[in-house]
């Protein structure tokens, strides 16, 4: 058996060709034409119509699967709760299957999601900032004037160095609807009705999820920012809270001496008196492994819980 090895040039001819395979099945002739020039930055006449026609075509897909999606997790729901009753081995083996077909359907529809998630990323909303005014965009986008308003006073007051607008308008919730009985300070609306912020927002978390060094940055972040308000919670089986903790805790000397071992602790020990003045940040960082942070942030030692 021969193995042939392809060259750089080659796989990048093949790419090439699958992708145009993919967009010449997604686009009409005529639209093909026009998507082919716009990324070629050879636009002409209406040519960035098929960018405005895409994204409200990928915003009324995304609506459907979210709904798809509503009634598949409820049905999950319901299927586990079967599961947890005595049923009869053919009753039990057909919610088993029939729960392997609701994950794989699922899961089918999420990696949907992320896949429309990198194009109006990388694609769609470049091209939106590109071709059409602020308010064509509020427009494509289905969002409010007000909401619009609203965005770019507090973006350009925070002045945060996001350039992208329309970016700024999907991200801080142009498409929610304010209507009577609503909260007015965070969204409290189905995910089918702000399609494309969840789709962009669940890309851009999976996208931190997968790189560590991008996490590690956001985590840091969180602390920094709600260190004192984060809670680690302990899950059983079924999914009910039986313990919980904050992630930042601070500690006098003798609560550490009590709950806590360790080098550090040790330490402490050997003091002639307690000191009841000085308060000791400690932070969860894995199971029964703590961090006791200093002024500087930095970590001073590691430490473990005590088993009781």
């Amino acid at each position: 058996m021969i193995t042939e090895f392809k060259s750089k040039e080659q796989l990048a001819e093949e790419r090439s060709k699958k992708t145009e395979e993919e967009l010449k099945a997604f686009f009409s002739d005529k639209d093909y034409g026009r998507i082919c020039r716009v990324f070629n930055d050879e636009a002409k006449g209406n040519d960035r119509l098929v960018i405005s026609n895409s994204v409200i075509k990928a915003k009324f897909k995304l609506r459907k699967i979210y709904v798809k999606l509503n009634e598949l997790y409820e049905d999950r729901k319901r299927t586990k709760k079967m599961l947890e009753l005595n049923l009869t081995a053919d009753r039990r083996q057909y919610y088993e299957d029939y729960s392997e077909v609701l994950n794989e359907y699922i899961e089918s529809l999420e990696k949907e999601i992320f896949h429309y998630g990198a194009l109006l990323i990388h694609s769609y909303i470049p091209l939106l900032d590109k071709y059409f005014s602020d308010h064509e965009i509020i427009q494509i986008v289905s969002g409010s004037e007000n909401n619009a308003k609203r965005i770019k006073h507090c973006c350009d007051r925070k002045e945060n160095g996001q350039k992208s607008i329309t970016d700024r308008f999907i991200i801080h919730h142009i498409e929610y609807r304010w209507k009577k009985g609503r909260c007015r300070d965070f969204m409290d609306c189905p995910e089918w009705e702000m399609p494309l912020f969840n789709c962009v927002s669940s890309y851009i978390w999976k996208a931190i999820d997968s790189n560590p060094k991008a996490k590690a940055d956001m985590d840091n972040f969180f602390e920094e920012s709600f260190g004192d308000a984060m809670i680690y919670t302990v899950l059983d089986s079924k999914g009910n809270i039986i313990g919980s903790e904050k992630v930042v805790q601070t500690l006098t000397q003798n609560e550490l001496i009590k709950g806590y071992q360790g080098s550090f602790i040790n330490e402490l020990k050997k003091k002639s008196t307690f000191d009841e003045v000085t308060i000791y940040s400690v932070k969860r960082v894995d199971n029964s492994v703590y961090h006791v942070i200093g002024e500087d942030k930095c970590v001073i030692a590691s430490i473990y819980k005590k088993v009781m």
